[in-house]
């Protein structure tokens, strides 16, 4: 496979991205009736600056992170070629369910980059790994000790919390048999189908190539500043949605906001559709609703998802041809 006929599999997302999160947009356009694109347009041009500035910021926090992950796996790497390779992982990972694109493409555009190809699974698969440890571990803290702050009420708080910490548990426990590749074939192969068990057990292993390569370095104050990173990563991106809502007039607090944002995004994380496109619109419109009047709720979902998810795909498709262009590094 090479990057011209890749960037071909992912023009049927692309295309059904752009669908699905128009009828979304239109949806709530039609729900809030207000002129929603004049209202977008309302945003003081101090926020709009802002969530540009932090969209930056998270591009940069991210390519840092990388950076810092190859030199645990002995390697390096321009800035700006994992930039590109960065961003158009977030382009492939925003046209596929559940982002299942991103990880692969990340790995390979790594490789074509000159990394060892086991090197490339590894940084990869790490990258995957500690954004599924801070949702696993900040999940049902926020859901425990900040249900008031969630607007969750009756059974609906119970089956939130049910879903969310059975999630969590399970993830940990993945993780931790990440740590004993061989428990895998005995403890759950009992359990999964026999078409399921080879593609399980190579997931696990790779996630314990990628712990071990990463702690092997043995240098913990990069490994510090990676963790740092990830939980810096992930503030900027659920402000940006608060920064917008303050540029229209909500004098909500952060953290009643950014508790919302995180659960709605995890949740969402599960919907079998690129970029949960619709369904994101949608829900994101409600939630944003009670932070704003119900006619603004349009035009902050339509800010919220530019920053946070359009402009990757625009930005991701532009690096995913440079890249395409670029003759790669053939050194190994």
């Amino acid at each position: 496979m090479d990057l011209t006929s890749l960037g071909r599999n992912y023009w049927g997302g692309l295309l059904a991205v752009v669908a699905l999160g128009s009828a979304g947009l239109a949806f709530i356009f039609f729900k809030f009736p207000r002129q929603n694109w004049q209202a977008f347009l309302e945003i003081h041009p101090v926020y709009l600056f802002l969530a540009f500035f932090l969209t930056g910021g998270l591009w940069l926090v991210e390519t840092s992170r990388m950076q810092l992950i190859l030199k645990s796996l002995g390697w390096s790497l321009p800035w700006k070629n994992i930039l590109a390779v960065n961003l158009a992982f977030a382009f492939a990972a925003a046209v596929t369910p559940a982002g299942s694109g991103g990880p692969p493409v990340q790995a390979y555009l790594l490789y074509r980059q000159g990394l060892k190809a086991e090197k490339a699974v590894v940084a990869a698969t790490t990258r995957m790994a500690l954004s599924l440890i801070f949702f696993a571990l900040i999940n049902p803290v926020l859901v425990i000790f900040f249900q008031s702050h969630l607007g969750l009420a009756g059974w609906l708080s119970w089956l939130v919390l049910t879903g969310v910490t059975i999630n969590s548990l399970g993830m940990l426990v993945f993780f931790l048999l990440t740590l004993r590749p061989a428990w895998v074939e005995t403890f759950v192969g009992t359990f999964l189908p026999l078409r399921f068990r080879a593609g399980f057990r190579r997931r696990v292993e790779d996630f314990s190539l990628a712990w071990r390569e990463l702690f092997k370095s043995k240098n913990y104050l990069r490994l510090i500043l990676i963790f740092i990173l990830t939980l810096f990563y992930w503030g900027i991106f659920f402000s940006l949605g608060w920064i917008l809502a303050l540029g229209l007039g909500a004098l909500g607090a952060w953290l009643p906001f950014v508790a919302r944002m995180i659960l709605i995004y995890f949740l969402l994380s599960y919907v079998p559709l690129p970029g949960a496109s619709g369904a994101a619109e949608v829900s994101y419109a409600y939630v944003f609703s009670d932070y704003v009047s119900r006619d603004l709720a349009g035009a902050l979902v339509t800010g919220w998802r530019f920053f946070t998810y359009y402009i990757n795909i625009i930005v991701g498709s532009l690096a995913l041809w440079w890249l395409i262009k670029s003759e790669p590094d053939k050194e190994r």
